[in-house]
């Protein structure tokens, strides 16, 4: 029996008595089925739908030299590949992004009925830690939007007024100058 997208599905007398098995799907037409959907449903430009391509690709490569296939990997399968990706020393965001692309493909497997489960549904992703703070002056003011951000005028006039005034503790002091008014 051929259903939508013409994947082959599986009935339940093929194989054993009472058995509802999900369709069988090659690698190929899963991925340009959920590339599809990413450009026409969630209007993703070109270079997200080449990024997700390359992601997604990869692990299906990692699939292949196992001797399995993209569409039917467990979770297993997943964790191995995450450790594959720490193992030749990328980055954890790279890997929490290559994550972030299988769940939405295995995901989408599912919504669609080509897969009974989603194998990234109990797999944690890679500890990402905390991003350094951003660098800002005494004032609370970063030194490189003064200098050269034209568009940015406005910023740039209060935090110059912020040092020229000496410091924040005169804030209310400066703000009411907008006003006409001065306290003291």
């Amino acid at each position: 029996m051929v259903a939508a997208h013409g994947v082959k599905r599986s009935s339940a007398t093929e194989h054993s008595p009472g058995a509802v098995r999900p369709p069988t799907i090659d690698d190929a037409r899963a991925l340009e089925l959920f590339l599809e959907m990413l450009l026409s449903e969630r209007g993703a430009s070109a270079h997200t739908v080449d990024a997700y391509r390359r992601d997604i690709q990869q692990f299906g490569a990692s699939q292949n030299s196992r001797g399995a296939n993209l569409a039917e990997a467990d979770a297993d399968a997943v964790r191995a590949f995450l450790t594959e990706l720490s193992e030749i020393g990328l980055a954890p965001r790279t890997a929490a992004r290559r994550l972030s692309a299988l769940r939405q493909f295995f995901r989408f497997l599912q919504a669609e009925d080509l897969r009974a489960d989603d194998p990234c549904a109990t797999i944690e992703g890679p500890r990402l830690g905390r991003p350094l703070p951003k660098s800002r002056s005494a004032f609370g003011c970063r030194p490189d939007s003064i200098v050269g951000k034209y568009r940015q005028r406005s910023y740039a006039r209060r935090c110059s007024a912020f040092v020229g005034f000496g410091g924040t503790a005169l804030r209310d002091r400066v703000a009411c100058l907008g006003t006409g008014g001065i306290a003291v």
